[in-house]
């Protein structure tokens, strides 16, 4: 028997129910081996999955990363607006005349508040 051509195709599950295939098809040259030729074939076939598969996790990790980002900012933007409110409040305290005892003291349970809401 003379085999000519090869081909060697694989389906890949994939995560939310989704599949990749992928085929090779290949001429044989004269004095080519085909279990060699076929096994090169399904060697490339994963390669390029491996890569593909490299490729989402990389996307995965970017989209992470861009929403961990977002929280950030968030977080960073509440952050400065609470400071600039403190801010205000000291400076209403000493133009009232407060001496610094009693808005340290304020410094501090403000310091205090907020711990308590983080750890809630």
């Amino acid at each position: 028997m003379k085999i000519r051509s090869i081909s060697y195709e694989r389906l890949f599950n994939l995560y939310d129910f989704n599949n990749e295939k992928f085929r090779f098809d290949a001429e044989l040259g004269e004095n080519e081996n085909p279990k060699n030729c076929m096994t090169e074939l399904a060697g490339m076939v994963i390669e390029i999955h491996d890569l593909f598969e490299e490729y989402r996790d990389l996307v995965r990790k970017l989209k992470n990363s861009e929403e961990q980002l977002a929280y950030t900012y968030k977080e960073l933007e509440s952050t400065e607006t609470q400071l600039h409110k403190q801010q205000e409040k000291i400076h209403e305290m000493r133009a009232k005349g407060q001496d610094e005892y009693e808005i340290a003291c304020f410094v501090k349970s403000v310091r205090e508040l907020r711990g308590r809401n983080k750890g809630a």
